[in-house]
């Protein structure tokens, strides 16, 4: 959780394609964290992102929007959660 109320948890993901960017998702969470204040920003900001291996991500912010990023190294696909959690 940063200090704009944005929170982020990470379960790994396996991944069947492998990614041009040798970056770890553990690096894109923490980025998340230092520059993003809201689920939009984050969303964002991992369609955007290079990476590698694999990932479930739950985001929720202050204003209570929430949502799961699902992530691999080519792709990223988002959908809201469900009474705020992934399901």
């Amino acid at each position: 959780v940063n200090e704009a109320g944005l929170a982020v948890t990470y379960n790994y993901g396996y991944a069947q394609e492998d990614g041009p960017h040798p970056l770890p998702i553990t690096l894109l969470v923490q980025r998340m964290l230092e520059r993003c204040a809201s689920v939009a920003e984050a969303v964002e900001l991992a369609r955007s992102s290079p990476r590698s291996g694999g990932a479930l991500l739950t985001v929720a912010d202050a204003g209570g929007a929430t949502a799961v990023i699902e992530l691999s190294p080519l792709r990223c696909a988002v959908r809201p959660a469900e009474d705020g959690v992934s399901r």
